[in-house]
């Protein structure tokens, strides 16, 4: 927190991996973007550095963002608009255009091209056309989407308060302690609600809606725990699922023949609620 991100030095590259794979072997609900934009980002200022571009410092990091995300999703062009957007800052980096689309394409590429699977896999939608209804339907589903964000976010800043005050009382032992037998807990409940969620993707399209409520309530407090507990990673790919999850119930309860289409609704409407942003979701 002290030092810029392109000064970090290689054990804290370290220490940021070596938790974010502790959290994600033992049930720790967060994604790789995390350490992927971190560490691309700071690769990036650290060239701009030894190179000498006197490129400015946040300018660097978005190219580096943009890189980092775009090979771990396997989404140039979300990668893109991510660092572009910057989370929680509802504005563009639009100076940065070209070469967060250059360095996107390119890590796209390489990691395309070095045999590497996706982490998301493609969901294959069929719908005839839909009728004009459908336009107030999506906005009610956003309305809704937009009270269970509120919800999620209040849950988070209560884990977080949480967190703070073990701290205080036992310190950084008795906080990972605790977290870790709240995600043990959560586990034993149901093994779905906790990890990075690849396993959730067939849940997502066929799902009871009973064991889908329940997942996507224990999910939340599995990810604010994990996010606030000591924990390392990327907030994005949990608020897809959980996203994801809502749009699943929501179509298993309402219209089950387009379940596919909630749930895509439901991964926009609920990534860009928590993290401000409109085009990246």
């Amino acid at each position: 927190r002290q030092r810029p991100l392109g000064e970090a030095p290689s054990r804290a590259i370290l220490s940021i991996c070596s938790a974010f794979l502790l959290f994600r072997v033992f049930g720790g609900s967060a994604g790789p973007e995390g350490p992927s934009t971190v560490i691309s980002g700071g690769f990036s200022n650290w060239l701009n550095k030894v190179l000498k571009l006197r490129m400015e410092a946040s300018k660097a990091l978005m190219i580096g963002v943009a890189a980092g995300f775009s090979a771990s999703f396997k989404t140039p062009l979300t990668g893109l608009l991510f660092a572009l957007e910057l989370p929680y800052r509802r504005d563009l980096e639009k100076e940065s255009f070209i070469e967060a689309a250059i360095a996107s394409s390119t890590a796209y590429l390489v990691s395309a091209g070095l045999g590497a699977q996706s982490l998301i896999p493609a969901v294959e939608l069929e719908v005839a056309a839909l009728p004009l209804y459908w336009l107030p339907v999506s906005m009610v589903f956003g309305l809704g989407t937009g009270a269970v964000v509120i919800a999620f976010t209040g849950v988070y800043s209560a884990c977080e308060r949480l967190a703070k005050q073990l701290i205080v009382r036992g310190g950084y032992p008795l906080m990972l302690l605790l977290g870790g037998f709240a995600l043990g807990g959560i586990g034993y409940l149901s093994p779905q609600a906790v990890g990075p969620g690849y396993q959730m993707f067939t849940l997502l399209s066929g799902g009871v809606s009973i064991v889908l409520a329940a997942v996507f309530l224990l999910r939340i407090l599995s990810t604010s725990v994990t996010m606030n507990f000591g924990g390392t990673g990327g907030l994005f790919l949990p608020t897809l699922l959980l996203g994801g999850t809502w749009g699943a119930l929501i179509g298993s309860l309402l219209m089950p023949s387009l379940t596919p289409l909630f749930v895509l609704m439901g991964m926009a409407s609920f990534s860009a609620g928590v993290h401000k942003m409109m085009l990246t979701p």
